[in-house]
């Protein structure tokens, strides 16, 4: 969950490495609020919703790739977004089940005191 003391407007957020490696991970990433998607890299596929998450493609991609990233943009004032992450692989090899998304590149307009 990410919380602003006040609330921001024209916040642009990137999500970074949305991939998959069999036998170790398959990200799937959901996100709650009012945005819509500026950019989804070609590995990943889904709408970011709970019905449609955001899932990481056939192969891993390198996390500079760009391949992996989604970018939003919320509609209106925003004071706080959750992001939610699971594995969804079934079955593991003797891979390292190393996993992780990021949150890039983060942008937004305030009003000061």
């Amino acid at each position: 969950m990410f919380t602003f003391t006040k609330p921001v407007t024209n916040l642009v957020v990137t999500f970074t490495d949305i991939d998959r490696t069999p036998g170790d991970f398959l990200d799937r990433v959901e996100l709650d609020g009012s945005w819509t998607e500026v950019s989804r890299g070609a590995g990943v596929s889904g709408a970011g919703s709970v019905a449609s998450p955001w899932v990481g493609g056939a192969a891993y991609n390198d996390s500079t790739s760009g391949a992996g990233n989604v970018t939003v943009k919320f509609a209106g004032p925003v004071s706080t977004f959750t992001l939610t992450y699971w594995n969804a692989e079934t079955s593991w090899s003797d891979v390292d089940r190393n996993q992780a998304v990021f949150v890039g590149d983060m942008t937004f307009d305030y009003q000061p005191c």
